[in-house]
């Protein structure tokens, strides 16, 4: 994510009036458009919108470049670097936000580590402080869990095994995880969507290891053999918010 994160904060330090960012697709999309085939463009969405986006696997923009767009207040123009038009709008927040589901995304390798041992707690957090943490407070409070999207090890078997052999029977680890998230403005608040998601994924043969709730997403773990099919499953069934009218100006 440096590059992303080097251009809002160029574009932040010239108080230029935006900052476009070019990938290989043509804005942010309701999912992943390579694993989700009839995922629809999003015209406009908020940085908060944003942030929990990425933070849940959408790749498009990084989060730590949200960040610095939220501190430095840097409206972003996702846009194709192969010329095709259209764009994604990432702006300010303004104003109270309406609850919706503006997309689904996901983790398509997560490292689940559960801690059995609260003694070793602290010297664990200080090992594992190098690296991201997903859902950090929900996955503690619902069973122990410390979650560690893959993508950023250059080799999770070896962490894994060094974990194992620096904490031993203190930790217990799984490495055949994925997630997929209903993303949107207070979505994990709601009891009956929890279930809703969980009887879904049950209904199509998927197992669940856990749903997990945060203020903007539900969240569902998952074997990584599954997280297609779950995408789509979230994709078709829960309901996109009216896209062309995003919470920003």
């Amino acid at each position: 994510g440096g590059s992303d994160t080097t251009a809002v904060a160029i574009a932040a330090g010239l108080q230029a009036q935006g900052c476009e960012i070019y990938s290989d697709v043509d804005g942010v999309y309701t999912a992943d458009p390579r694993l989700v085939p009839d995922a629809v463009r999003l015209p406009r969405l908020s940085h908060g919108e944003m942030k929990d986006m990425a933070h849940h696997g959408a790749g498009v923009l990084n989060e730590r470049a949200i960040d610095y767009a939220i501190k430095h207040k840097v409206v972003i123009h996702a846009r194709c670097s192969k010329g095709r038009p259209g764009e994604t709008i990432v702006r300010p927040d303004q104003g109270p936000a309406r609850p919706r589901i503006v997309g689904v995304a996901g983790h398509g390798e997560l490292m689940q580590i559960k801690v059995l041992d609260d003694s070793r707690l602290d010297a664990l957090r200080e090992r594992l402080s190098e690296y991201d943490q997903f859902l950090l407070a929900p996955a503690w409070a619902q069973g122990r869990r410390i979650l560690l999207p893959s993508s950023q090890f250059s080799d999770e078997a070896h962490l894994a095994d060094a974990l194992i052999r620096d904490f031993g029977q203190a930790i217990e680890i799984r490495t055949d995880l994925g997630s997929v998230s209903a993303i949107g403005h207070r979505a994990g608040l709601d009891p009956d969507s929890l279930s809703f998601a969980r009887k879904l994924l049950t209904d199509a043969d998927i197992a669940v290891e856990a749903i997990l709730a945060s203020d903007h997403a539900i969240c569902a773990l998952l074997p990584r053999s599954n997280i297609q099919h779950s995408l789509q499953q979230f994709h078709d069934r829960f309901r996109i918010a009216d896209l062309g009218v995003a919470h920003v100006a």
